[in-house]
């Protein structure tokens, strides 16, 4: 059931997911503890920032949400949230696997290489990600922080 739930979740365009990919298939693909050591506290590095960002916006949604504005921007409150949610959901396990893989002590035997997906992809979960989140900051102004 993780799995579908996880395929899901990556199909969305986040554009989160584009930069942690990359690093935790560094992580699994390092040949020596060297290696290793470099890839894991790149991906540590991104992947903390990563769950505080989400879990402040969390935090900011959930403060939005206390105040009185009109549904349909309650409705996108709640769909950030959403969002930021099935971010944290996948990220957290991901961060363990990858945690657990690099103190297993396993390295690959032969050069592997990341392949990207297409360009065209990568741009629009940016645009999208980025949109939404100007989106979210312009409403939360304009609904919550002008009001006090």
């Amino acid at each position: 059931m993780r799995r579908y739930y996880t395929s899901f979740v990556a199909r969305l365009p986040l554009s989160g997911k584009l930069k942690v990919h990359q690093l935790a298939f560094g992580v699994y693909t390092a040949r020596d503890p060297g290696e290793a050591e470099m890839r894991f506290r790149s991906f540590a590095r991104t992947i903390v920032v990563s769950h505080i960002g989400h879990a402040l916006q969390l935090v900011l949604v959930a403060w939005a949400l206390t105040f009185p504005a009109p549904s349909w921007v309650r409705s996108f409150f709640s769909l950030y949230a959403l969002a930021n949610i099935l971010a944290l959901s996948v990220q957290v396990p991901l961060d363990l696997r990858v945690r657990r893989r690099y103190r297993s002590g396993r390295y690959a035997r032969r050069v592997h290489e990341f392949k990207p997906g297409p360009v065209g992809d990568a741009v629009f979960a940016t645009c999208f990600t980025f949109g939404g989140q100007i989106a979210f900051n312009v409403l939360l102004y304009v609904f919550v922080v002008r009001v006090l």
